[in-house]
């Protein structure tokens, strides 16, 4: 899945972290109780990747109280399946009251399989676009981003293109202080923190 490196050159990079492939990923999503509103930053992979692969969000949020009908809005880092496909289940919109925010770019891209053709990316991307976010669209509850600026109240999106289109990262702040959450500028942090030149395959650039 990676590249720009040798298959040799992966195994001896991940044998200094104590690591062999295959190598497990991670999956994560990110509650915040802010400004009156109930956030999420991704969504993980809900029931696309099967039993046991993920899917552990609305058991997590179970555990930390906030019921799945409290969520006011969603900011998508990316609409790949791993961080968009836990906002339906069964096909069904899980998040009722959620306003979901996504770069526009990524909409547009994965809305239109022809780009699968043309990307040489898995079509799959695009067939569970249409079962995760098309409900929220198609329910008037989805808000593209295009241009950087204030998404929700001290909430800021930059739109970071390369991973895919429409890649957003977002910046709280508040008290002085900020955090920014983004997704997937790194999958294989024992081999791209000292390679930073290697890249995977699911990037667009």
């Amino acid at each position: 899945m990676l590249r720009g490196v040798s298959a040799q050159t992966i195994d001896e990079i991940l044998a200094r972290s104590f690591l062999a492939n295959p190598a497990e990923a991670s999956i994560n999503a990110y509650l915040i109780d802010f400004n009156g509103r109930r956030i999420l930053v991704d969504v993980g992979a809900g029931d696309l990747f099967g039993l046991g692969n993920g899917g552990r969000l609305l058991e997590a949020l179970a555990a930390a109280g906030a019921a799945p009908e409290t969520i006011t809005d969603i900011l998508i880092t990316h609409v790949h399946s791993d961080h968009s496909g836990g906002l339906t289940k069964a096909g069904k919109i899980v998040f009722p009251r959620a306003t979901v925010y996504a770069g526009g770019a990524d909409i547009r891209f994965f809305s239109d399989v022809a780009n699968a053709a043309k990307s040489g990316i898995d079509k799959r991307f695009w067939t569970q676009t249409e079962q995760t976010l098309t409900p929220y669209v198609t329910a008037g509850r989805v808000k593209p981003i295009d241009t950087d600026g204030e998404v929700v109240p001290g909430i800021r999106a930059e739109l970071q293109p390369g991973h895919t289109p429409g890649t957003a990262f977002y910046t709280l702040t508040s008290k002085g202080q900020s955090i920014v959450f983004v997704g997937d500028v790194i999958h294989a942090g024992a081999v791209q923190f000292p390679r930073p030149d290697v890249t995977i395959t699911f990037d667009v650039r």
